[in-house]
């Protein structure tokens, strides 16, 4: 009993500090207090997480053979993600470029770096880094040309996250570290990174209209169970130990992003179904990620 409490209260340490804000943001939001989205939207993915990304990446004190093995570890989890996926929305006759994308493609961001540097710490975070840098690039390459076309085909060239991304990772395998001013300059500017994405997707959820629920409900839960087994199986597979493995596992189930619903809405994919799976997915998240992390701890 005291144990179940102990490991209860550490989920909660984890958990509601990311959930917390996101409320906040959720709540302004319906509170019809302006904020623009589009400008803290910008400001995060173009300033702030790139900075993080970099900072985080040229600090941790992670070895080139981590890096390496966390980087294989996400091409085998995302691959396994696409064809298993694929194959089960191709059996139950459903639209691949409207169920694929957000299926694959999870919120390793908003959602998944807070809860890994909470769980995990600075190194977990580091990973969990390279693993959304390298989701980041698919989902603007890979991605794009499945929803919206080949004519998208350098969209993940035009991203400052992964540049700061392929150059923390560089660094770090080199040993390279930047001047103390530049290092302090960029660690300050990333350190709003997190807190403004956390804010942001609470927002943008507010401002969805989802249709379909039962639907996207079950495909949630059913994503949650064959993403944390696809999860489980890789990470069992390649040998993963300590924190790479947790991040791996933790990191599958992450539910569906917003950026999945803003491109379905871009290119008039069925956007109400990726919405609903977006505010769904969210939603059993909030049970799902803690029932996680209590059996990895």
């Amino acid at each position: 009993m005291l144990i179940g409490l102990v490991v209860i209260f550490q989920v909660l340490e984890i958990t509601a500090p990311v959930f917390a804000l996101a409320m906040i943001g959720f709540v302004w939001a319906k509170r019809g207090i302006p904020y623009d989205i589009a400008f803290v939207t910008r400001l995060a993915t173009q300033i702030a997480m790139p900075c993080i990304i970099f900072s985080t990446l040229v600090r941790a004190e992670i070895s080139p053979d981590a890096v390496q093995e966390i980087a294989v570890a996400t091409l085998t989890l995302y691959g396994a993600f696409a064809v298993v996926f694929a194959i089960g929305f191709k059996l139950a006759g459903l639209q691949l470029r409207t169920f694929l994308p957000p299926s694959v493609f999870n919120n390793s961001g908003n959602i998944g770096l807070p809860i890994a540097l909470y769980a995990f710490g600075q190194e977990g975070l580091a990973l969990s880094i390279v693993l959304f840098a390298l989701m980041v690039s698919f989902q603007f390459s890979l991605g794009l040309w499945f929803v919206a076309g080949i004519e998208r085909k350098w969209e993940a060239a035009r991203q400052p996250m992964v540049w700061a991304g392929l150059a923390g990772i560089a660094a770090s395998m080199v040993g390279w570290k930047p001047p103390a001013f530049a290092d302090n300059s960029i660690a300050l500017i990333g350190q709003m990174g997190i807190p403004l994405m956390v804010l942001t997707l609470g927002v943008s959820i507010s401002r969805i209209q989802p249709g379909a629920i039962a639907r996207a409900a079950v495909i949630a839960i059913l994503r949650f169970v064959t993403a944390g087994a696809i999860g489980f199986g890789v990470a069992t597979g390649l040998g993963l130990t300590g924190v790479a493995f947790g991040v791996l596992i933790l990191q599958a189930i992450m539910p569906a992003p917003v950026t999945n619903y803003l491109i379905a809405l871009q290119y008039n994919q069925e956007p109400e179904e990726v919405a609903g799976l977006v505010v769904v997915s969210t939603m059993i998240s909030a049970l799902t990620i803690p029932l996680t992390l209590s059996l990895l701890l």
